[in-house]
């Protein structure tokens, strides 16, 4: 789907099947610098954080354990 059309935000889970999110962010940012990405993650951690921003995502969402909070909080 990425090769076909043009993003201007992408929304990942740090949690995937076959790849990570963090794997594929990397990819992302490499290839096409211009689309925005936002992960999602369970973990506030400090260390979790800093490593997303370092990867150069363009910011995080902690995911609730209620997923109506979840997609409040995406579409602020």
């Amino acid at each position: 789907m990425i090769r076909k059309r043009t993003y201007q935000l992408i929304i990942l889970d740090i949690e995937m099947p076959e790849m990570n999110g963090i794997e594929l962010a990397t990819i992302l940012k490499d290839k096409y610098p211009k689309t925005r990405v936002l992960m999602l993650t369970s973990s506030n951690s400090r260390k979790n954080i800093d490593c997303l921003l370092e990867l150069g995502v363009d910011g995080y969402v902690l995911k609730a354990s209620n997923k109506s909070t979840t997609i409040l909080n995406i579409s602020k």
